[in-house]
């Protein structure tokens, strides 16, 4: 069973990231669009003015122009985690409703990659974005596009994570709803407590399931 020690000052949950890594995790092999995937996820998410993305990330390193994660009908229907075009650390949220989406860019300096596990959450409320990197939120620069409201219909699409680059992914976390304000880092006892929750302890690939 995994153990996580949530501390409650930044400095000594910094200092543990280490010995908090996980026993289990689902392994993206880094072919295209090869990794955790639910469709029923795509259906919890649909045309939410809120919602809180979380989960514990391994890289093997930083991969220029790449998704952590996406939920895509179109370009401007979307969800999604992108890594920038150039290896600088940069990552960018993007939130669309069908007819526009917001880009915003974060400079993740505390997203490391090899043996550390790090614990990634964006947050959308009515068309505020917030990134999370192991419970320190980040500082964003200029939004691209006005972000919507809502998240529009993205009922017919799969969310997938770790789409187009090899990493471990664990204790996937999906809230809807008024997205918080703060992240607990925690590991979780009571799955009931959100709306889709996927523990990987057997190293499943579950398509369409939650809870």
């Amino acid at each position: 069973m995994k153990k996580i020690t949530l501390f409650l000052t930044i400095i000594t949950a910094l200092a543990t990231l280490n010995s908090n890594a996980q026993n289990y995790g689902m392994k993206s092999t880094g072919t295209f669009g090869d990794g955790f995937s639910s469709s029923q996820i795509g259906a919890l998410l649909s045309s939410q003015s809120a919602f809180t993305i979380e989960f514990w990330y391994k890289i093997d390193s930083f991969v220029a122009n790449t998704w952590i994660f996406r939920m895509e009908v179109s370009p401007t229907n979307r969800i999604g985690l992108l890594t920038a075009g150039s290896d600088n650390g940069t990552v960018f949220a993007r939130v669309g409703n069908g007819t526009t989406h917001g880009q915003q860019p974060f400079l993740n300096t505390g997203l490391t990659a090899g043996t550390v596990w790090n614990h990634v959450a964006l947050t959308f409320n009515a068309g505020t974005v917030k990134l999370y990197i192991n419970g320190i939120l980040k500082t964003g620069g200029v939004i691209t596009g006005a972000y919507p409201g809502s998240t529009g219909d993205l009922s017919a699409t799969p969310f997938q994570m770790a789409w187009s680059t090899a990493a471990n992914i664990d204790e996937v976390r999906i809230t809807k709803g008024t997205a918080l304000s703060t992240i607990n880092t925690a590991k979780s006892s009571t799955p009931a407590n959100f709306d889709a929750y996927f523990d990987f302890n057997a190293n499943e690939r579950p398509l369409g399931a939650a809870g």
